[in-house]
């Protein structure tokens, strides 16, 4: 054996003890867990009985042992059952006795956000002048959004007085200053405030609050108090903020004035005036109070676009209240202006069918009149929806007649109809056929481009032979075509060994950067500050949009589990996207859904809707049903009904982890930048059991097929995505659940589609989203940040058929491809920072061309031992450095995934270990090698989504069924 081969030998057996000491540790730390949680529990049984008895000895003892997990078991403890005076004082003694709160006090100073963050909910716990002091002059400091919301919630639920004038002055002195979510920390201070305004005289009608000297923060506390305790006094102040102020002060103080008072006494003063400020909680008064004869008072806000969605919100509270009176309403379609009819008609869309049984025989004018502007305004959903159910006879007769004649002057709703009505309607209603499919291309993609990935993996492979050519140049001319085959065979082993090397080490490197970014996370979320997150308005709203295509069999349990998420403010829309199958039968008998107002809308161009559903029983669900469109479609058709600040896109057939809202949203507002994405776990349920929609028991797949996923699951998800969002590269949120801010995807136009702003379509919507808002953040000059939740858990069905997987994985080859040709703008572009530089280089590199590259080298390595042209003992050293490497990464991962977490029992713990050896002799080999058959495709078939049949969530332990 030469020198050459004991290099690589020798690295072969170094991965060997790496894989072996990566398998014991693995084990030990699985040990760790399960001896360490039993530890605490043994712990916080002690601690809970010494304070049921009032043993302070005992307390002390726990105390003293552990000052920082004592703190933590404490407020657990206290969180978790009826807490009294006499406990507390208790408890106050031991902490200060113990040393506790000198060193929270000294821990409210840390560098680390996870430890300011204890110390402030420990301060909290103690209740103490000297500890409120303590949170008082760190409120002015803290720069951490999280952190700053635990201190403002404990000064808040204070048993103390606090010194109301230097809590004035630390809110002035916050850096970014107070906003909303600061204030609502703050509500139970507000009847303190009030009766500190009192004292101050600041009620007094003497006292000008022109001049006030209050600022910005006293001004929204003075407001606070005045909304907890009304007067007459109160009411004269605040319409002196209202009238003065024009800016968001102004329109609190609107609010309040609207909110807190006798509905008459706002309008009174202000029904007449036409500031914003004051018509949008106006509108909601009038709609209380209006009756249906005098909806013509809204008129105002028809004609403002910025109020109009206010106006429309009104006369649907209208119409909720006087359900009998929708003949009046229809009057007042048939004489109001144009903008107020075509407001009232879209109030009564959802009463579409009822009106076709109430109204008069041959259609009112009213009724003619609402149809004209419902096609006017794209509702032709909802007509064709009512046309395709049983109508009587003549109002269906008068109704085709009607539209006929409508339909003649506006051929784009014509062809809707023409399109997507079934062929007696199209005969009825005397339709010419259907026009051609609308042109919806995906993102292009010229000659040009397939020329230039063509050449990125022609001139990847031919660098082996490049390198060749160069070190031997001056010999090529002497060597015999067997010396020289040998020669290339020989150099191209070691030249591939030190690729596999460089690859794998950046990957090793991702593991290690995966390793802090848990770790920091972990840190955080063990602060044991779930309790105080809870309290309304701290957390932001969030919407969670789930399109569904045919999934029949999971729909139900898929909806419950989203219905039952431990989040303080959150609402489900279910998008169902033109399904088959039984699909929105099942919703309808699971949930007992109703057509109901569609609520607030947007703007973003979808296929159109026919009914919107809601259920009587669940106030936070919305079902939207709509023509088929794809999955993209459909999440921009459900963006348009989202009202939460933060929209969750997850699909119809996965199940979320009660806590992983809560944890994923939990990462946004301790972020120090504003998270315009986030994502999580991705776990195979296939082995799991599920029961109404919760996850039961976590079990590995039986099958191969989705057992292996679920190695190739941890492994992308714990050792890759938060590698790159720890270096601010991570540019993949995965499709079945991922998180974005609403604003900022309605200001990139929403999701990819033939419909939208780009008349595009792509496989890859959900990469595509994540860098387009990146490369907008960037060029916009904003430092948003996609991040990655190291516990938020989605539980998706896997395929466990071949032909499903491969055109799962066919799909996500082929939508990078789409991906990176669309936005290879950005490569190496400084710019766009790390994405930019290093995220999408490495996705062309390694993502695209690796596949061409693993394939040469599998062809060279194989045919060297068949032919024996080389000594074997290199082959083999190579191909097993290859797999050595395989196998630590995924040993890794699995550490990584059980580190904080335990998610599988011992028996299937084994199994998976022997998963992370046994994937790395041929499953990995052909998901590499089906990305190069994607890849060739790409080049002559186009493809659509290719959807996988799904079989249904498992009941009972074993496979799912």
């Amino acid at each position: 054996m030469n020198t050459d081969s004991s290099l690589l030998v020798s690295l072969l057996a170094g991965l060997g003890v790496l894989d072996v000491l990566a398998v014991m540790t693995v084990l030990l730390v699985k040990s760790s867990r399960r001896r360490a949680f039993a530890r605490r529990s043994a712990r916080t049984r002690k601690l809970r009985q010494a304070l049921l008895d009032r043993d302070a000895a005992t307390l002390l003892s726990l105390a003293r042992n552990s000052k920082r997990e004592f703190a933590l078991l404490a407020r657990l403890t206290l969180e978790a059952c009826q807490e009294d005076d006499a406990t507390l004082e208790l408890l106050q003694e031991v902490l200060d006795s113990s040393g506790i709160l000198r060193q929270a006090s000294h821990d409210s100073r840390s560098p680390f956000v996870h430890r300011r963050i204890a110390a402030y909910l420990t301060l909290g716990l103690s209740g103490s002048r000297p500890a409120m002091a303590t949170l008082l002059a760190r409120l002015g400091r803290e720069k951490i959004r999280l952190a700053r919301l635990a201190i403002l919630r404990q000064l808040a639920t204070a048993r103390i007085e606090l010194p109301l004038e230097q809590l004035k002055a630390q809110l002035d002195a916050m850096d970014p200053p107070p906003d909303d979510t600061d204030f609502t920390a703050l509500e139970p201070l507000a009847p303190a405030f009030h009766r500190y305004c009192e004292g101050q005289g600041l009620l007094s009608s003497k006292y000008n609050l022109g001049d006030s000297s209050l600022g910005d923060s006293g001004l929204r506390l003075f407001l606070a108090g005045v909304r907890a305790r009304p007067s007459a006094q109160g009411w004269d102040q605040a319409t002196v903020i209202a009238e003065t102020r024009d800016d968001a002060i102004g329109e609190n103080a609107a609010r309040v004035l609207a909110e807190a008072f006798p509905p008459s006494w706002f309008l009174r003063d202000y029904r007449a005036r036409r500031e914003k400020r004051f018509m949008l909680p106006c509108a909601r008064l009038l709609g209380a109070v209006l009756d249906p004869e005098e909806v013509y008072t809204l008129a105002p806000w028809f004609e403002r676009e910025d109020l109009r969605e206010a106006g429309l919100q009104a006369v649907r509270e209208i119409e909720r209240r006087h359900p009998e009176a929708t003949g009046i309403l229809l009057q007042a379609i048939a004489k109001g202006s144009e903008d107020c009819s075509r407001a009232i008609s879209l109030a009564l869309e959802y009463r579409l069918s009822y009106l076709c049984f109430h109204d008069e025989p041959g259609l009112s004018p009213g009724f003619r009149r609402m149809l004209v502007c419902l096609v006017d305004q794209d509702r032709t959903g909802a007509i064709l929806s009512v046309l395709e159910a049983p109508l009587p006879a003549d109002t269906r007769a008068a109704m085709i007649a009607h539209l006929k004649e409508v339909l003649e002057t506006r051929p784009r709703q014509q062809a809707f109809f023409s399109t997507h009505a079934d062929p007696a309607l199209l005969a009825e209603m005397d339709l010419p056929p259907p026009p051609p499919e609308e042109d919806r291309p995906r993102i292009p993609v010229k000659t040009a481009d397939k020329a230039f990935i063509a050449f990125l993996v022609i001139a990847a492979l031919a660098v082996f032979p490049a390198v060749f050519a160069i070190r031997w140049w001056d010999m090529l001319g002497y060597l015999t075509p067997s010396e020289l085959l040998y020669r290339f065979i020989f150099d191209f082993h070691y030249l591939f060994a030190w690729y596999t090397i460089a690859v794998n080490s950046f990957y090793l490197l991702l593991l290690i950067l995966s390793a802090v970014k848990l770790h920091i996370q972990s840190l955080l979320w063990e602060t044991g500050m779930k309790h105080f997150l809870f309290t309304s308005g701290l957390l932001p709203s969030v919407t969670i949009i789930a399109p569904a295509y045919n999934e029949e069999q999971t729909i139900a349990d898929s909806v419950e589990s989203l219905l039952s998420l431990a989040y303080p403010h959150y609402q489900v829309v279910v998008v169902n996207d033109g399904s088959r199958d039984g699909t929105m039968a099942a919703l309808k008998e699971a949930f007992k859904l109703e057509p109901a107002s569609s609520g607030t809308e947007g703007s973003l161009p979808s296929m159109p809707v026919k009914t919107v559903y809601r259920s009587p029983a669940i106030p936070n669900l919305i079902v939207v049903d709509k023509t088929n469109g794809g999955k993209a479609d459909a999440l921009n058709a459900g963006l348009n009904f989202a009202g939460g600040d933060y929209v969750c896109c997850i699909d119809a057939d996965s199940l979320l982890d009660p806590q992983s809202l809560l944890r994923t949203m939990t990462q946004t507002i301790a972020s120090r930048r504003t998270t315009i994405a986030i994502g999580g776990n991705i776990f195979p349920v296939n082995g799991s059991e599920v029961d109404h929609g919760h996850l039961q028991r976590i079990g590995l797949p039986g099958h191969p097929l989705a057992a292996f996923q679920t190695i190739e699951y941890l492994r992308s998800f714990e050792s890759g995505r938060l590698g790159w969002a720890l270096m601010d590269g991570l540019v993949i949120i995965s499709g079945a659940y991922g998180i974005f801010r609403r604003d900022r995807i309605l200001e990139a136009g929403g999701y990819m589609t033939g419909k939208g702003i780009y008349r595009k379509d792509t496989v890859g919507e959900d990469m595509e989203l994540v860098v387009r808002l990146l490369r907008m953040e960037r060029e916009s000059g904003r430092t948003g940040v996609v991040d990655y939740c190291y516990n938020a858990n989605c539980w998706t069905e896997v395929p466990e058929d071949g032909k499903a997987l491969g055109r799962q994985r066919d799909r996500w080859h082929r939508g990078l491809i789409e991906v990176l040709l669309h936005h290879r703008k950005m490569a190496f572009a400084p710019r766009y920072g790390t994405t930019g530089l290093l995220s999408i280089p490495y996705f062309f590199m390694f993502e695209l061309i690796g596949p061409w590259l693993e394939l040469l080298g599998y062809v060279v390595l194989a045919a060297s031992l068949i032919l024996a042209l080389i000594n074997p003992i290199v082959s083999l050293a190579v191909f097993g450095i290859a797999i050595l490497f395989g196998i630590l990464i995924s040993l890794s991962s699995i550490l990584l995934a059980e580190r904080q977490v335990v998610y599988f029992r011992p028996r299937e713990f084994f199994s998976l270990i022997l998963l992370a050896f046994a994937e790395n002799f041929g499953f990995r080999q052909l998901m590499s090698m089906s990305r190069v058959w994607a890849f060739v495709q790409f080049f002559y078939l186009s493809k659509g989504w290719q959807k996988m049949a799904r079989k249904g969530f498992a009941r009972a332990a074993g496979k799912v069924s």
